[in-house]
């Protein structure tokens, strides 16, 4: 049993694709032309030469019109290099492309809230980008609800099922692989970069590392809002708070509010509490995450998202808002809630730091108890319930 996995959204599907040929699936990832750099397989491994036999760069663009109206030699392009693959799974622009391919596609794992190329909702200036959308979006629909066996997501609301309901596509409730954790690095072992040691360097001089690399999102922002203002609120509280003043926040100069940003944290005065870093690459940040006491996720009262689950998979205690119960959750992800810190305000997040502080202990073994809920119902754990569904097929 050969299987493909096609997109790399995220480098969610290198961690499933990784996973899976750790339990013994002959599993292999194809790359879109226009993967987004910072989530190349490359960066996010420092094994790469163990992996790069298992990816390959396809001549498939993701969401191009004119690219996609090369109608034939997609077709014969599609066939020629997954036709020898007995289980395909793919996000992205996927359905269309086997759709058209006459390629069955057996799961469709979204990365855009309500899938991708399916909203009305996208707004164009132009008249002829509206009429090129609607072109990709026909195609995409009937892959769909004619070529697509199975969609598999975590948010099965109304809202996020919308088109999938209109379509009759069959959804399963099923998180992703986010992060893979089984990678053991020894740094004295590895060439890293100047610069990164210089941020080792400054972050084993400091007593406790608050660690916020989710990317600056918080003005006017009606979709994707981090709410990054919130934690240096927060964070600015517990300074006057605090007698020791034992935490620093690092944060990634990510997003398109890091000057704002900026303004905020001089309003607030505790510019010398913050440690600005450049962009990392995924790799990189994981080892920081490894060197950090208390991690800074998001504030938007969502599931936690990227950020939350590399703080997970290190074990690391991380402050994040979700609007929900422990009941609530319990009841919709048939899962019991992971112990982060949840909460929604400035104060909140001051109180808790001063008792961090005070209390390193108990948040240490709150991040244990996080390692041991994201190995129990995330990573390994997650992809043996993939690889069910891939053996489900050969009986």
């Amino acid at each position: 049993m050969k299987v493909a996995i096609l997109g790399n959204m995220n480098n969610n599907h290198f961690s499933t694709m990784r996973y899976l040929r750790d339990l013994g699936v002959d599993t292999y990832l194809f790359l879109y032309v226009n993967e987004q750099k910072h989530f190349m397989p490359e960066m996010d491994t420092w094994e790469i030469k163990n992996w790069e036999k298992y990816i390959i760069q396809t001549e498939l663009i993701n969401g191009n019109y004119r690219n996609f109206l090369r109608f034939y030699k997609n077709i014969r392009y599609v066939r020629k290099i997954f036709s020898d693959y007995d289980f395909i799974i793919a996000n992205g622009m996927g359905p269309a492309y086997f759709f058209i391919s006459n390629i069955k596609l057996d799961i469709f794992k979204p990365y855009c809230f309500q899938g991708e190329f399916l909203t009305k909702e996208v707004k164009f200036k132009k008249k002829r980008h509206l009429l090129q959308f609607n072109f990709l979006k026909y195609f995409q629909w009937q892959g769909l609800k004619y070529n697509t066996n199975l969609v598999i997501t975590y948010d099965i609301s109304d809202k996020n099922l919308y088109y999938f309901n209109k379509i009759g596509s069959k959804v399963k409730k099923l998180s992703v692989p986010m992060v893979y954790n089984r990678e053991k690095i020894d740094i004295s072992k590895i060439n890293l970069s100047k610069q990164m040691n210089e941020i080792l360097k400054q972050m084993s001089k400091t007593e406790h590392v608050l660690f916020h690399h989710v990317r600056h999102l918080w003005i006017n922002q009606p979709f994707g809002d981090k709410k990054n203002n919130i934690l240096f609120e927060g964070f600015a509280k517990y300074i006057k708070l605090s007698n020791k003043k034992s935490i620093r926040i690092y944060t990634l100069e990510y997003g398109k509010d890091v000057e704002a940003t900026k303004e905020l944290i001089k309003k607030l005065e505790i510019e010398n509490y913050v440690t600005w870093l450049p962009m990392l690459m995924r790799k990189e940040i994981m080892l920081l995450i490894e060197k950090s006491s208390i991690g800074g996720s998001a504030f938007n009262k969502f599931l936690w998202g990227g950020a939350g689950w590399e703080f997970m998979s290190k074990g690391i205690p991380f402050l994040h808002y979700f609007d929900t119960t422990p009941e609530e959750f319990e009841k919709i992800h048939n899962t019991p809630f992971p112990d982060f810190i949840n909460v929604s305000n400035p104060d909140q997040i001051a109180k808790k730091l001063i008792d961090f502080e005070k209390n390193p202990e108990k948040y240490k073994k709150m991040g244990e108890n996080l390692k041991d809920w994201f190995d129990k119902y995330n990573g390994i754990s997650l992809a043996k319930e993939y690889k069910k569904l891939i053996d489900a097929k050969i009986k």
